[in-house]
């Protein structure tokens, strides 16, 4: 997995990887988009030393690490329930945009936010809206996505990945 991409509030985006969630079409267009923040920095639980931030530019978030100063990716987020949140994440290798999602609940309160349905778990089944490509997850309806999202929250699934709010404008 590419360092630059480790994200996610914006989660366990898999560039790099091949067991993800994507599609090859927008799912989160500027007219979704919502911007619960002007900046944020965290970091995933587990690594306290590995800062990144997003900065709201325009219609989107800018992704970057605190190793580098070059734009890492394009994140939107939309609103799908309380504290539930979809996170698209475009990225562009070789001239070709790769979009990643994750499904996120946050906890701004406890500076927190859980991301599930990033990386396609070892038993994921294929079902409508969400089928298998490659051995990845390609999300033709965001509404199955955000059913699939919400049940493994319902199921008490723990999360991909925590991330740990540092600084948020």
């Amino acid at each position: 997995m590419h360092a630059a991409i480790r994200l996610l509030l914006a989660s366990a985006f898999c560039l790099g990887l091949s067991a993800c969630f994507t599609s090859p079409d927008p799912l989160v267009g500027a007219a979704d988009a919502v911007f619960p923040f002007e900046r944020l920095v965290f970091r995933e639980q587990s690594l306290p030393d590995d800062r990144q931030t997003m900065t709201r530019e325009g219609d989107a978030y800018t992704y970057r690490t605190d190793e580098s100063e070059e734009r890492a990716a394009l994140v939107r987020f939309r609103e799908v329930g309380a504290n539930l949140y979809v996170a698209q994440m475009e990225v562009t290798e070789g001239g070709k945009v790769e979009r990643l999602y994750a499904f996120l609940r946050a906890d701004l309160a406890a500076r927190r936010v859980d991301s599930y349905a990033a990386v396609k778990p070892d038993d994921f089944v294929a079902q409508p809206g969400l089928s298998i490509c490659d051995t990845s997850v390609c999300i033709e309806d965001l509404d199955a996505y955000v059913a699939y999202g919400k049940a493994l929250i319902d199921s008490g699934r723990p999360p991909d990945v925590q991330y740990v709010i540092i600084e948020m404008e």
